[in-house]
């Protein structure tokens, strides 16, 4: 190709349309997975200007008010501002699905173009005890993304003709590099809610075997406490919650991390660990199976399972860096941040004003 001096208005490429996010607070003590997950797509990605603002605390237990009053107002200003961007909704379980919701629905009312977000491996669930509240955000949303196929057969089980699904796993950014985990010492870090829907009394049960044939291993937690007692152990370190961004070195500094979690959709810790090519022990819930390998997998709840896999990696520090590095490929491949916000930004192009929604999956 001949590179040309004059100006032509039609080289250049076009703009992408603003999109405004609300979801979690990011950058907080404590922020969570969703958090993580909406301020990467929420970066300027070079196709249209992007905004957030929380809808909800993550460091704060129930509803957040001021800041879901903040959204609403945020969001009838689009509807009277000039650029009325794309309204992104990113919403999870629990209350959110009331509160995010009805974001959703409020912006739809004022026929603002709206992408839903379903961030929780609880969506089969939710569907089937909550199926007129999903399918009233289904039926307000222009597209609806989902992290799976489970969760997308989870929408389409709803049955609304209209819905357009896009399937898009969650994105991470990746550091340029990232050393072996064999060459830290015998130690797992866990890093999320410290809970029983976590899986962590099941950790603990698991650790106490892990410890009789490593007496040296350490296991660090990190997150706020709901409800485990007795974590004042041997070979366990509670950290409390940290700020989302000292997780990345806290996996460089140990060898393992894991997630026993009971329910979950497609988590960043896990996604993070992978991209500082750390192997991952994790229980098969949620979309985990279309990210981790079969050996990286134990059921739900089995503490036995999850004992011989960290045990495992004590031993062999040759195979956990071996499974780090094959974690690291699969994340560049499939997850790096551009190629996510890339299968956004063609998500968001498609949603013109004058098009008629229609059934479509992005992978």
């Amino acid at each position: 190709m001949v590179a040309s001096n004059k100006r032509d208005s039609r080289s250049r490429p076009t703009p992408g349309p603003s999109v405004h996010h609300y979801g979690a607070k990011t950058g907080q003590l404590g922020g969570g997975g969703i958090a993580a997950a909406v301020a990467v797509l929420a970066t300027e990605a070079g196709a249209g200007a992007r905004r957030h603002t929380p809808s909800v605390r993550s460091s704060r237990v129930g509803y957040s008010v001021d800041l879901f009053a903040r959204s609403l107002a945020s969001i009838v200003a689009n509807r009277v501002g000039r650029s009325r961007p794309i309204v992104h909704v990113h919403v999870a379980d629990g209350g959110s699905l009331h509160r995010e919701g009805s974001l959703a629905r409020a912006a739809h009312r004022l026929g603002l173009r709206t992408v839903t977000s379903f961030h929780t491996g609880a969506l089969p669930m939710l569907v089937d005890r909550h199926p007129r509240r999903v399918r009233a955000i289904v039926r307000a949303s222009d597209v609806v993304h989902v992290l799976g196929t489970r969760a997308e057969a989870a929408i389409e089980s709803l049955g609304e003709p209209g819905a357009r699904i896009a399937v898009i796993p969650n994105a991470v950014q990746a550091p340029e590099t990232a050393g072996p985990a064999g060459a830290q010492p015998p130690s797992v870090l866990f890093a999320g809610a410290v809970a029983v829907r976590k899986g962590v009394d099941v950790l603990l049960d698991a650790w106490e075997s892990v410890l009789r044939d490593h007496p040296d291993a350490q296991l660090t937690l990190v997150g706020r406490n709901e409800g485990i007692e007795h974590l004042d152990r041997p070979g366990v370190r509670w950290r409390g919650p940290v700020r989302h961004g000292d997780v990345a070195g806290l996996l460089r500094e140990h060898r393992v991390a894991v997630l026993p979690s009971r329910s979950e959709a497609m988590p960043m810790f896990v996604l993070e660990a992978m991209a500082q090519a750390r192997p991952v022990v994790a229980t098969a819930v949620g979309e985990l199976g279309d990210v981790l390998p079969p050996e990286q997998l134990v059921p739900s709840g089995d503490s036995g399972a999850l004992a011989d896999r960290l045990s495992e990696l004590m031993s062999d520090p040759d195979l956990a860096t071996r499974r780090g590095r094959a974690n690291r490929d699969t994340v560049l491949e499939h997850h790096g941040a551009d190629r996510i916000r890339g299968c956004f930004d063609t998500v968001y192009r498609s949603m013109h004003p004058h098009t008629a929604p229609r059934q479509e999956t992005t992978r």
